[in-house]
């Protein structure tokens, strides 16, 4: 009953996009979708320890839905943005200087080379082909790459980077396009070959299609659903590579184990959510960080050592795994136990106003600055029923500073009047 109507309300959302002509990307409809998308999935109970959730979970969850799109829609009510003179969406870039933007996409391609080596080095051959291939992209690869691993989020920024000057409706150069979309291709093959791990795959991908949406036609639903199915297979293959699952060869998995791969992916988010939120008697609840734990996030040298010292968790969320192996949970335990029940009703609020915005201002007029973050933010929401890096939200902040300091510079004196 409940996977029914979550799945009714997930692709109410799509197909009402697609009958109205509506922008799918909008940040309140992506929330609503992939919440309840998941849900449904999770709610098939295809595995015994996804039980039904308490009172707790739900009011959780519909609470840090309520916030967020009531953020969403307030948004609208409070700013009053307006387009700039030209009635051209894409004036912006007419004055863009996308020699300096592919100077810097490159640089920050030949940054991911640091830990893409060191992962060589552990392997001793290209680690996809190796059979160290489970360490170097499970947990561990923080101690093979130490601090390089800050480096692998640059994949993200340089896949974007070269993604956004492939497009001929923003970029007029036919040989830095040309170029941007080998290195596009260059650059997903390189994290297939030395880092396979899905975030770092499917992120990237996942900003691609918004640009596609935004710089050359709308995605449909139809095409939303068969990249739906094209993420399904790709997990299952990268989840063998794993080995997550104790399955040693595609050969001896069976039809049901096949299945069950995506499935327990996707619901140990909810049913480590209604763990943690509603523990045993037996097993002593989180202490309260009141924020703490992700305001240290920002610092990564010193935040792991502050969260043993008052015996917080540590991004693999170990204390309120239901299963073992199976860490990953929804965002909103994060702010359920850094702020309460307080956290839950104006946290996501927060987030929902500041996207919005965002969202605003790329509708009226695609500029750089505010395509990229909304990129970015928009995939987050997307993620959002999975904890997607929280803990070392350092990664984000770098990203958008980046973001300002490279779409700052390659803007001419022309273009940042525009811009205003």
């Amino acid at each position: 009953m409940v996977s029914a109507i979550a799945f009714s309300v997930a692709f109410l959302c799509l197909f009402e996009a697609s009958i109205f002509r509506r922008d799918f990307f909008s940040p309140a409809r992506v929330y609503i979708f992939t919440q309840f998308l998941t849900l449904g999935v999770a709610y098939l109970k295809l595995h015994p320890a996804m039980t039904d959730f308490h009172i707790l979970t739900w009011a959780v969850f519909f609470g840090g839905m309520l916030s967020f799109v009531m953020g969403c829609y307030a948004a609208k009510l409070v700013f009053n943005i307006k387009p700039s003179v030209s009635n051209n969406k894409f004036a912006f870039f007419e004055n863009y200087r996308w020699n300096l933007h592919i100077f810097f996409a490159f640089i920050m391609f030949l940054l991911f080379l640091l830990p893409a080596k060191k992962n060589f080095d552990y392997a001793g051959v290209i680690p996809l082909f190796s059979p160290k291939l489970s360490e170097i992209i499970s947990a561990k690869s923080l101690s093979i790459i130490g601090y390089y691993s800050y480096f692998v989020a640059l994949t993200s920024l340089s896949t974007v980077l070269f993604g956004v000057a492939s497009f001929s409706s923003v970029n007029p150069n036919r040989y830095l396009r040309y170029f941007s979309r080998f290195m596009v291709a260059l650059q997903i093959v390189a994290l297939i070959l030395f880092h396979p791990a899905r975030n770092n795959i499917f992120i990237p991908i996942a900003i691609l299609a918004i640009m596609w949406n935004y710089f050359k036609k709308n995605i449909s639903a139809k095409i939303l659903l068969l990249g739906m199915v094209i993420f399904i297979g790709a997990f299952i293959a990268i989840a063998l590579a794993r080995d997550q699952y104790n399955s040693s060869s595609i050969q001896n998995l069976a039809i049901d184990k096949v299945i069950e791969l995506p499935y327990i992916y996707v619901a140990n988010n909810f049913w480590n959510l209604d763990y943690a939120l509603n523990p045993q008697t037996s097993v002593a609840g989180h202490p309260p960080t009141y924020g703490l734990d992700h305001f240290f996030a920002q610092v990564p040298f010193i935040g792991g050592s502050l969260r043993k010292t008052f015996g917080w968790d540590d991004m693999l969320n170990k204390s309120i795994m239901k299963r073992h192996g199976l860490n990953s949970v929804s965002y909103l335990w994060d702010i359920y136990k850094d702020f309460g029940g307080i956290g839950v009703a104006f946290v996501p609020f927060f987030w929902g106003i500041l996207i919005t915005w965002l969202y605003m201002r790329l509708r009226i007029n695609l500029k750089m600055r505010y395509l990229l973050l909304y990129a970015f933010a928009i995939v987050m929401v997307g993620s959002w029923w999975s904890n997607i890096l929280y803990k070392i939200s350092f990664i984000y902040g770098f990203l958008i500073l980046a973001i300002f300091a490279i779409t700052e510079l390659c803007q001419t004196k022309k273009s940042i009047k525009d811009a205003i």
